[in-house]
């Protein structure tokens, strides 16, 4: 399954708004000033998600997601491209009428697949 973070049908992009927050700043080197910096999320794919009910909260959720985030990054006028693997716990919950991600629990990130290659920019 293949989410394009651009869309907004059915309010996907708002939902993934908090993770590709994180997902960019994982993707950005920490050593670069942001200045020169660039990163951009090309593509996420879901590899598992099982929601379980939070039996406090009426109208919440904690999704056990593992998923992977491919982008860019670019530095010092060259670009990489880069995949990391995330596995979280993503609690999302009816807020003021809308589905909101309210808590994001990174469990584990980390790079797969490195890729070699670097484009100029």
């Amino acid at each position: 399954v293949h989410l394009d973070l651009n869309a907004n049908a059915n309010g996907r992009s708002e939902i993934f708004s908090a993770a590709t927050s994180r997902i960019s700043t994982c993707l950005i080197l920490a050593w670069a000033p942001p200045a020169f910096c660039t990163a951009k999320i090309k593509e996420v794919e879901i590899l598992d998600a099982a929601a379980e009910k939070i039996s406090e909260r009426p109208l919440a959720f904690a999704f056990n997601s593992k998923w992977t985030a491919m982008g860019t990054v670019g530095h010092w006028g060259h670009v990489h491209t880069r995949k990391n693997l995330y596995d979280a716990i993503v609690t999302v919950e009816a807020v003021e009428g809308n589905w909101k991600i309210t808590n994001l629990e990174l469990l584990e990130e980390k790079r797969v697949d490195p890729y070699t290659q670097t484009a100029k920019k």
